[in-house]
């Protein structure tokens, strides 16, 4: 779990990772994420995002980059590294999980919620 793409996205070479936010940090974040590894997940909570249209298309027109809107992280799977995500869809109460590798939380120094 981290807190920052450019400083241990390395480690993710090639893996599949998860990404939380919805500003222009994740998207950044995301996006550089999406060129190391195998498929970048972006969890946004709301219906949108709230990057800058730039960024939002950078997100939309990459193809390993895959966004769940109104989605949360319900649960992080795995004993001492993360294997998995237990996500929620917070307008149904429908639940899925996802295997990734990584976790990177990328909601700003003041979190909105």
């Amino acid at each position: 779990v981290s807190a920052c793409a450019v400083c241990d996205g390395f480690f993710f070479k090639g893996q599949e990772v998860a990404i939380v936010g919805g500003g222009d940090t994740a998207a950044e974040e995301a996006t550089y994420l999406a060129n190391i590894c195998k498929k970048v997940t972006l969890l946004v909570r709301k219906g949108e995002m709230r990057a800058s249209k730039a960024m939002q298309h950078r997100v939309n027109n990459t193809s390993n980059l895959v966004v769940k809107y109104f989605t949360e992280i319900e649960e992080v799977l795995g004993e001492q590294v993360v294997e998995g995500l237990r996500l929620v869809n917070n307008q149904t109460g429908e639940k899925e999980q996802i295997e990734v590798t990584g976790l990177f939380i990328a909601i700003g120094h003041k979190p909105n919620t």
